[in-house]
């Protein structure tokens, strides 16, 4: 049996009020990476149609009730160790992947604003890390020892296998360090008590050095810098500023996508002509939807439309890696002054909506709040780089190429007419 072997099955973890019996006020560390896939799974999050605020209100939820009954903690992140976690029910779907990706760079920028508690206390959750064996670790952990470590013993590889690359394997190192560790997932919360299942570290444990991913998570320099050349451009338009977070990241991305020479995942050169015109219009007047539509006025789509976000579509897929890659150090950067409002950064309901009615052989008309803000975003990514999303019909009226979206009439909203726009 290997080291990692013998320990597991030498767990026997004891479940603690970790507020009254363990901790008290002491500070521990949460794996950002087992949080997420946590409360995506408890809160039943559908990745394939549902919000992206879904996951961040479900992991805010669970951090709230922690720092509720006093518990002091600090979410770590692992770029090393980004993948570990990811449910086996997304790993089939590259675009599923993308957005749990994107869902995750979202929630570590989203933490890393000072956080307040119902006791009116304020702190900064959200630190990350290039792996569990650098030195910017070493020097976190000598400023800011944790009483216990809580990480997930769940998610095992396909196959059921579980190794040193699984999220159990990571607490293994952990507790090969010496320090207490603990299992998210019988996390039970009773009046002002925490209870968890606590394991105690044992000093025969050897470290272990090797970590077998279950994914080789890499982010393309290339790509990453064409990203982030395509924001400062943008920053510069004086335009720019009446922008939010989430519109300024879904331009600069989408902008991204069109100039890449090649697909990120495939090395396929990216699809141009109709079909990427059309899912380029298609996520612009979403957007555009997405400033005038309030959250209950998004709770439409039907159903015979959800299975169109799970076909695993490439351009979302290079759209969410795009976005990732301009979401990092957010309010350490360029562009922290913009508003905040990127943990609503993706609403597959709405898009799938949108898209099935753009798609369809029938004009449509669009509130002009919504076309004319399209419009005007449309001129910012044409701007951006070599394309034209926004032509003129013969009356002089704009409208996007292979579309029979009227954009500049109308009074009704196709998707939901009862509508009132704000």
């Amino acid at each position: 049996m290997t080291d990692f072997e013998r320990w597991r099955a030498s767990l026997q973890p004891i479940k603690l009020d970790i507020v009254g019996d363990f901790a008290g006020g002491s500070l521990f560390g949460i794996y950002g990476e087992a949080l997420l896939a946590h409360c995506v799974d408890s809160a039943g999050v559908d990745f394939g149609c549902e919000l992206l605020l879904h996951a961040v209100h479900a992991v805010e939820v669970l951090l709230a009730k922690l720092g509720d009954r006093g518990c002091v903690f600090h979410v770590l992140w692992f770029s090393d160790e980004a993948d570990i976690c990811i449910p086996a029910q997304l790993q089939a779907s590259p675009s599923l992947v993308s957005k749990y990706r994107l869902a995750r760079e979202v929630l570590i920028e989203h933490l890393s604003r000072p956080v307040h508690f119902g006791d009116g206390s304020s702190t900064t959750l959200s630190y990350l890390f290039p792996g569990l064996e650098r030195s910017s670790l070493r020097r976190y952990l000598k400023d800011n020892p944790i009483y216990f470590f809580l990480g997930s013993n769940a998610h095992p590889r396909i196959g059921g296998k579980v190794d040193g690359g699984t999220p159990l394997g990571m607490l293994h190192y952990i507790a090969s360090a010496g320090c207490y560790i603990a299992f998210i997932e019988d996390i039970e919360f009773k009046s002002s008590k925490v209870y968890l299942p606590v394991v105690t570290p044992s000093v025969e444990i050897k470290p272990t050095h090797e970590c077998d991913h279950l994914y080789a998570h890499t982010d393309l320099p290339s790509a990453k810098q064409l990203m982030l050349k395509i924001m400062k451009k943008l920053a510069a338009l004086d335009a720019a500023r009446y922008l939010t977070a989430r519109e300024f990241i879904s331009l600069s991305a989408l902008a991204s996508v069109l100039l890449s020479p090649v697909d990120a995942g495939t090395g396929d050169k990216i699809t141009d002509g109709i079909p990427c015109h059309k899912q380029s219009v298609a996520l612009l007047l979403y957007l555009s939807a997405l400033r005038h539509c309030s959250l209950d006025q998004r709770s439409f789509a039907k159903e015979d439309m959800v299975g169109a976000m799970n076909t695993g579509s490439r351009f979302l897929t290079n759209f969410f890696d795009a976005a990732r890659g301009g979401l990092a150090s957010w309010f350490s950067g360029d562009f922290a002054d913009l508003e905040w409002d990127a943990f609503d950064l993706f609403d597959g309901r709405l898009l799938i909506s949108v898209s099935a009615w753009l798609h369809s052989d029938t004009a449509l008309p669009f509130p002009w709040q919504i076309s004319t803000r399209a419009v005007q975003m449309a001129e910012l990514v044409d701007e951006l780089g070599d394309t034209s999303l926004v032509s003129c019909d013969e009356s002089g009226h704009p409208k996007f190429p292979f579309s029979s979206v009227i954009l500049s009439w109308g009074e009704l909203w196709p998707i939901c007419p009862e509508l009132s726009l704000s």
